[in-house]
């Protein structure tokens, strides 16, 4: 870039691209000089660059995230899996524990769950 008829200042050269990255240039413009300072980024350390300025872009901007694919893993990592979990586990453990039980422990556990059926009450 070649600037003519700036008055005397400073000022500051972003160039807008929605594709590629540029440096911001630093200007300061005197009636005989033209010195410029080069920001890679803001907050980055300045360096010196040469006038007439010749930018390049550093590279291509990136403004999505690649989606992730499906992971099962993904699914049973979720917390509310446990309480599934548990209750599936319940459901195949219990009748092989009611069968492992004495006839007589079994016929007083059915007796106590037809005293406290609400149903009854």
């Amino acid at each position: 870039f070649v600037f003519h008829d700036v008055p005397e200042g400073i000022y500051l050269l972003e160039v807008l691209s929605t594709t590629h990255h540029f440096s911001q240039m630093k200007l300061r413009v005197t009636n005989e000089t033209v010195k410029a300072l080069e920001f890679k980024y803001p907050g980055a350390a300045k360096e010196g660059a040469t006038y007439p300025l010749k930018l390049s872009a550093h590279g291509p901007l990136h403004y999505f995230a690649k989606r992730e694919g499906f992971n099962v893993m993904s699914i049973v990592a979720n917390p509310m899996m446990i309480p599934v979990l548990m209750s599936g586990v319940m459901i195949f453990i219990m009748p092989k524990m009611m069968s492992g039980m004495d006839e007589e422990q079994r016929k007083e556990m059915e007796e106590q769950m037809k005293n406290q059926d609400p149903q009854n009450m």
